[in-house]
């Protein structure tokens, strides 16, 4: 069979987002602050202080980390593990038994799989267990993080554990809860992941254009538009490179030789549309359903409220006042929901109505998938 070229892509592979580049820019100092905390005692066989990095989505967090345990001492093993996905004790352990090639048989009890998790850590020098968005695991309803924390920290010797966190103020939460016995020994080094400026974001996606790209796809100035158009948008390294991706996948597409300014704002659109539908659906439960309510009748805030008062009991949630119209100012605060002007008719004056924005109406439909309106009976 023959394989097509790509008059775009020379390794779309470098596009991904786990992929890691052999070179990191604009976070030299971050690099040599994980590098001075780590490498000096895993050396001399001493466990080294563990490390919580802080900083958004697509500051380099990951791909930081992941370089350097390519580079670490001699049976120094690294375990990676999304707190998104593993988001328990008992499912990091088993993830991390994997990791290290031992086989994981269901229906045993923790502790089973904590003491081969232990017999797994004694054949390494030391073990470098990374947590990425812990604040899954450490938000979690009943979360059992600081049992988890206590068994890393006065359990297993040889283990150093490197928290990924986009929230600022998790380090607090964390510190407040444990106990005095796991605060002495699970130390924590906070490293800060700044945001990048758009000449740093160019700077990355060259690189990447540079390895992923053909040489004829892509210019000077259309690398200087991508990082305009994701600095604009808020978007951080992992954002500039899937808009060229997907400027990249339309400029193929379409046949074009080269990705073209139009492709770029096509790949904007799209990849906007879906941010907003992840943002949607990830809205707490009670702030969805008052999006939906709103969505579907475009009531006013006291009508809205009454509909509220008597929805919330059958979930669990609060039913106040204050309540509602905190969830409610979050919803205009993300441009999800605004205030508008009605008219009752002639000589009856007006009414402020709460309503979705128009050219959201159909992502905010399809956000919220099974709210329907069989579900807000209107008041």
């Amino acid at each position: 069979m023959q394989t097509l070229v790509s008059a775009i892509f020379s390794d779309k592979s470098k596009f991904q987002l786990d992929y890691v580049p052999s070179q990191i820019r604009h976070r030299d100092e971050q690099i040599s602050k994980i590098r001075d905390v780590l490498i000096p005692d895993l050396e001399q066989g001493v466990r080294p202080r563990n490390i919580l990095c802080v900083g958004s989505f697509g500051t380099g967090k990951t791909a930081v980390t992941l370089s350097i345990c390519h580079t670490l001492p001699e049976r120094v093993v690294s375990c990676y593990v999304n707190c998104s996905e593993q988001n328990t004790a008992n499912r990091i352990i088993r993830s991390a038994l994997r990791i290290l090639g031992v086989p994981v048989k269901p229906g045993f009890s923790s502790d089973h799989y904590l003491d081969l998790f232990k017999n797994a850590v004694a054949q390494a020098r030391s073990l470098i267990l990374i947590l990425d968005e812990v604040d899954k695991l450490i938000e979690r309803k009943n979360s059992d993080y600081e049992d988890l924390f206590y068994t890393l920290s006065r359990s297993v010797t040889n283990v150093v554990v490197i928290l990924l966190t986009n929230r600022v103020s998790l380090e607090t939460t964390i510190l407040t809860n444990l106990d005095s016995r796991t605060r002495d020994t699970f130390r924590l080094l906070r490293v800060e992941f700044g945001d990048y400026d758009a000449m740093q974001l160019g700077d990355i996606l060259k690189d990447r254009c540079r390895i992923g790209l053909n040489e004829s796809a892509y210019d000077a100035g259309i690398i200087a538009s991508i990082a305009r158009v994701a600095y604009r948008n808020g978007m951080r390294a992992r954002g500039v490179i899937d808009l060229t991706r997907k400027a990249g996948e339309i400029a193929e597409f379409h046949g074009h030789p080269i990705i073209t300014l139009d492709d770029v704002q096509a790949a904007e659109k799209e990849l906007t549309q879906q941010h907003d539908m992840e943002i949607i659906q990830h809205l707490p439960p009670p702030t969805r359903a008052i999006l939906g309510y709103v969505s579907t009748y475009s009531p006013t805030s006291s009508i809205a409220y009454e509909w509220y008062r008597k929805y919330a009991p059958i979930n669990g949630w609060g039913e106040s006042n204050v309540t509602f119209h905190g969830y409610l100012k979050e919803l205009e605060t993300m441009g999800l929901v605004r205030k508008e002007k009605h008219g009752l008719g002639r000589g009856r004056g007006i009414q402020m109505r709460l309503i979705t924005p128009p050219e959201l109406s159909e992502i905010i439909k399809s956000s919220l998938g099974t709210l329907t309106h069989t579900q807000f009976p209107n008041m």
